[in-house]
């Protein structure tokens, strides 16, 4: 007798058909990835709308020296007993500054602003408010305690004659071009009350400090929480 030959099953040859039940197995995985990419998505534009969108990062150069008379100043008022203070600080967000200069006396006697100057910018730049008044863009001329206004990026006070009786603060603000200097001019003079005599004239560069930059930690938090967030929807997708 001859051997029969069995043709393979159809069901074995052919494509499995897909149940209604495979057929919604699908369909619920193919929405699960599409929410996926979806919560995977919306953190990431958040962030990059929040950097867009955020204000200018402020950040204020500051100095302070200690005077004893004349040119003679200090970074340090250790070891002084008598002596001027005097400080000052330039904030700027975006094209604007906020400039405040102060001075102060330890155990001296008393004594008068004449004028002063702070050179911070390498721009020119307009004064729109000050608490004082008199405040010109310029640079003082220390010999004639006047401003010179052909100096650009600087802000000057010509006080001579208003006995501005230290101690004194100002706060100048507005807008510049340019960019922030990573040293400023700093000139003033004032004389004692009861004598006239000089009791300090600086003219002298003195150190800002560099713009403050977001603080790495800051940005790796950031990441992190990206990841940590991308990492649990990948691990619940693979438990579901």
């Amino acid at each position: 007798m001859a051997a029969q030959l069995h043709k393979p099953s159809r069901l074995c040859s052919s494509r499995r058909k897909r149940t209604p039940a495979t057929q919604a197995q699908g369909r619920n995985r193919k929405r699960k990835r599409e929410e996926y990419s979806m919560n995977m998505k919306f953190p990431v534009l958040v962030l990059l709308a929040a950097i867009f969108m955020a204000p200018p990062i402020a950040h204020a150069d500051g100095f302070t020296i200690y005077c004893t008379g004349g040119n003679t100043c200090f970074d340090s008022n250790t070891g002084l007993t008598s002596y001027f203070t005097l400080s000052g600080q330039v904030t700027t967000s975006g094209n604007t500054f906020d400039m405040t200069t102060n001075f102060s006396a330890t155990n001296e006697a008393s004594a008068n602003l004449l004028s002063w100057s702070l050179t911070a910018f390498s721009g020119d730049l307009t004064i729109t408010s000050s608490t004082n008044s008199g405040a010109v863009a310029g640079k003082s001329n220390n010999g004639n305690d006047q401003c010179n206004g052909m100096v650009t990026g600087a802000v000057c006070y010509d006080l001579t004659g208003l006995n501005e009786a230290i101690p004194i603060s100002f706060d100048v603000q507005g807008t510049y071009t340019g960019s922030v200097n990573s040293s400023f001019v700093f000139l003033a003079d004032a004389a004692f009350a009861s004598t006239g005599k000089t009791a300090f004239a600086v003219s002298q560069d003195v150190d800002a400090a560099p713009p403050q930059m977001p603080e790495p930690a800051s940005l790796g938090l950031i990441g992190s929480g990206l990841l940590l967030a991308s990492d649990g929807l990948r691990r619940k997708l693979k438990r579901d």
